[in-house]
């Protein structure tokens, strides 16, 4: 993120500092005291201390619904590309076996790189249908939609046509079907109206709808209007002339009908040829005839022919004229012949350059595949990234491209507003192989799916396909995710995943103290480990183990606390998890280490055959503690919960030994010594005699290890702050810390006069000790 910089003061002690990250379009906003305030004026109020966030989404019109499941189609595509990949290098490496499989052919993998095509364009046309329906959408607003969509399609088909088609070969018919599904023409009714006139002939739409019928393949509905001219026009010398097309017409073969390629071009020569003789027929026929439908017969016998200034002069855009090309012109047209093509035809039918989508199309028939996404990036970044990803695979981009210069490459409006401040970026410099027009335009794509931040687990699998630098950019985004959920994927995670839950305590009743769900934050780690991202996984167990601190959920922070290797902050845990039982008391300690998974406590619990509270374990020989540098504190916790049990069911003499233990093993936390002494008192006082002397003397060096200091300095140097922790247990205060010098010297007496019953009963128990 760009460094925080200021932008205006709020008032004479305060001012407003933002800071821009523009790989999500957030902008952080926070108030910082003024620079010309006073050391001792500085501070905030609470209302100006929070850090405020706010995310500009751009002008995206693709549709959530149509970005979730055009994914599921990408990620089936690299997977199959991957396999591909993979069974070329197999049989690279193992070739001169006889054994070795042969990796699919180049038609098997464009068939399924087409159904995959295919699948894009089929969810653009279920997104029409949902945006038609949507009736929340204003006219103006489903209109604009309704024409980007069918935009995105068009050159969708176009390309599915021209570079993902398995068919390969002669191209016209296909073109002219694409034509005719994204640009309908002529309109059907038009030709019904004809044939319900008496003589539609005399209607000024009679011919140019024939030619247009022609053009555009539609024979059967051509052929329709001209029967009724060889059966009903009073002129015989018309009817007559009218067999002529007709006839041509009906035995015009179609490159659909045949299996093979070769048949179908042998078989238009054939044609050609009774064409030629059919037309010096129809010259001869047709010399000295006056009527006037005779030139129209003519042109259309042209049409046929494929006279190629015709079929300009007819065609009424160049769309038209290239489809209608590789009908009439050049049935044998293929596709790498399509250049010439669309150079001939736009000298006569320019394109109009101020429509992006003409452009693109001009550009994929010409196999201008860089010109054509780089305007396909101006009107979707969606397109760009998926045709860019279809081109790649299928061998069509070039193999080290340069990312395109911004000058060629317009940004989106979203990508203006930000761009000047991504020069504060420094971006490591790709590799040649990963400079590559593909990646360019996923990643851009991926910037944009950063608006929505439920899209994070999409954003991650399109950047790994990305390189180095989709790597870095993969490990930024796993780390800005919002680990409770909130405001992330679709409704049921809003009404369920990112909420805090009310839970059940051990009697059945319910606890009104909320739990944070951990589903999010454990599949942001699985997409860590998926993705290999090894450190990042480990910084979102800290995060998360964060939140949970602040949560007092201490029993979840410490598992992710360990699957972090963070040994310090297991160790404040515990240190808070002590501080609990000081401010709360035994119940809160119990219920917060109880919180705590088994494994963790007690990892060798199940293999062992002694109960977990037995005291007979030593430390020092535990596995545990030689393996995690945190068990000591996580041990303790457990035997020390382990003691109050064992007083609350009455077993003294166990609770003792394992008091005593905790002590004189050194295990428990320094600062606790005060503390856990008071509780031995209660043991020492009883008729029966559960502590040793040699483990009362133990105790006695204990207590003199902690009082000496102390009381050599005057109370001054409780280093450990033993005392303050005892006299808020005393005192039952759940005060950090006392707040005036009276109440700190007051503490401390009566910190010291419990110290010096702590010692009166050991001497009282010594005593017992040294007369039996």
């Amino acid at each position: 993120m760009v460094a925080l910089q200021p932008h205006f003061k709020l008032n004479k002690t305060s001012q407003l500092n933002a800071a821009f990250s523009p790989l999500a379009n957030t902008v952080a906003v926070v108030a910082s005291p003024s620079n010309q305030v006073q050391p001792q004026q500085k501070g905030l109020p609470p209302a100006l201390r929070a850090a405020y966030f706010v995310q500009y989404e751009g002008k995206q019109l693709e549709t959530r619904d149509l970005i979730v499941k055009s994914y599921t189609f990408w990620a089936s595509l690299q997977s199959i590309a991957k396999e591909y990949e993979e069974a070329d290098q197999d049989f690279g490496n193992y070739a001169y076996r006889q054994d070795a499989l042969p990796p699919p052919p180049p038609e098997t993998r464009i068939k399924y790189f087409n159904r995959i095509s295919t699948l894009f364009r089929e969810e653009l046309i279920s997104q029409l249908a949902a945006i038609e329906a949507d009736s929340a959408l204003s006219s103006a607003t489903k209109t604009k939609l309704l024409q980007h969509h069918a935009s995105l399609h068009s050159i969708l088909s176009l390309n599915e046509i021209i570079y993902v088609s398995p068919s390969g070969g002669i191209v016209g018919e296909e073109l002219l079907d694409w034509l005719n599904t994204v640009d309908r023409a002529p309109a059907a009714e038009e030709g019904e109206e004809l044939v319900s006139l008496g003589s539609p002939w005399e209607s000024d739409n009679f011919w140019p709808y024939v030619y247009r019928c022609i053009l555009r393949g539609h024979l059967r509905s051509a052929t329709t209007l001209l029967t009724l001219l060889t059966t009903s026009h009073p002129s015989p010398e018309v009817q007559s002339l009218s067999k002529i097309p007709l006839g041509l017409i009906s035995t015009f073969p179609r490159s659909t009908n045949f299996q093979t390629e070769r048949d179908f071009l042998s078989t238009v020569r054939d044609w050609k040829r009774s064409a030629q003789i059919s037309w010096r027929e129809f010259e001869d026929q047709g010399e000295g005839v006056e009527e006037v439908e005779v030139e129209d017969l003519s042109i259309l016998m042209k049409l046929v022919l494929g006279e190629e200034e015709i079929v300009l002069e007819r065609s009424e855009e160049w769309r038209e004229a290239v489809a209608a090309w590789g009908v009439w012109v050049n049935p044998g047209l293929r596709r790498d012949g399509l250049d010439d093509v669309v150079k001939r035809v736009t000298q006569t039918l320019p394109i109009d350059s101020t429509l992006t989508e003409e452009t693109i199309l001009s550009s994929l028939m010409s196999g201008d595949v860089v010109r054509a996404l780089q305007q396909s990036n101006m009107i979707s970044l969606w397109l760009v990234a998926h045709l860019s990803d279809l081109l790649d695979k299928v061998g069509a981009l070039p193999t080290s491209t340069s990312p395109p210069p911004n000058s060629l490459v317009p940004l989106l409006p979203h990508q203006e507003l930000f761009s000047s401040s991504t020069a504060s970026f420094s971006i490591p410099p790709p590799t040649p192989e990963e400079q590559s027009l593909r990646n360019y335009f996923t990643l851009s794509y991926t910037d944009a799916l950063l608006a929505d931040p439920g899209l994070w687990r999409i954003i991650l699998d399109y950047l790994s396909s990305c390189g180095f630098e989709g790597r870095e950019r993969m490990r930024r985004v796993v780390l800005s995710v919002r680990l409770d959920g909130v405001g992330l994927d679709d409704n049921k995670d809003r009404e369920g995943k990112g909420k805090q839950v009310d839970v059940m305590d051990e009697d059945g009743k319910e606890n009104k103290e909320p739990r944070t769900s951990t589903s999010r934050a454990e599949e942001v780690i699985q997409a860590c480990v998926d993705h290999g991202l090894d450190e990042e996984m480990r910084k979102v167990c800290k995060i998360f183990a964060e939140q949970l601190i602040c949560n007092k959920e201490y029993g979840a922070a410490i598992a992710f606390c360990v699957r972090a290797g963070d040994s310090k902050r297991v160790a404040r845990i515990a240190s808070r998890v002590l501080e609990e039982y000081i401010v709360n008391g035994q119940e809160a300690f119990i219920a917060h280490v109880d919180s705590i998974p088994t494994s963790l406590l007690r990892p060798q619990a199940s293999s062992r055959s002694s109960s977990p509270m037995s005291t007979g374990d030593n430390f020092d020989n535990d596995p545990l503690a030689a393996s995690l540098p945190y068990s000591s504190r996580l041990t303790f916790l457990a035997r020390y919960r382990d003691f109050f049990a064992l007083y609350a069911r009455e077993e003294r003499r166990e609770a003792a030994q394992l008091l005593v233990l905790l002590l004189t093993s050194r295990i428990a936390p320094i600062g606790f010594w005060a503390v856990m002494l008071l509780d031995v008192v209660p043991l020492l006082d009883t008729p029966d005699i559960f502590v040793s002397l040699e483990e009362t003397y133990e105790l006695l060096q204990i207590l003199e290890e902690l009082t000496g200091p102390i009381t050599a300095s005057g109370g001054k140097k409780d280093i450990y702050g033993n005392l303050e922790s005892l006299a808020r247990v005393v005192s039952g205060s759940s005060a950090a810390g006392p707040g005036t010098i009276t109440d700190k010297v007051e503490a401390t007496k009566r910190a010291m006069k419990q110290l010096d019953v702590v010692r009166a009963a050991l001497a009282r128990h010594l005593g017992r000790c040294c007369c039996l």
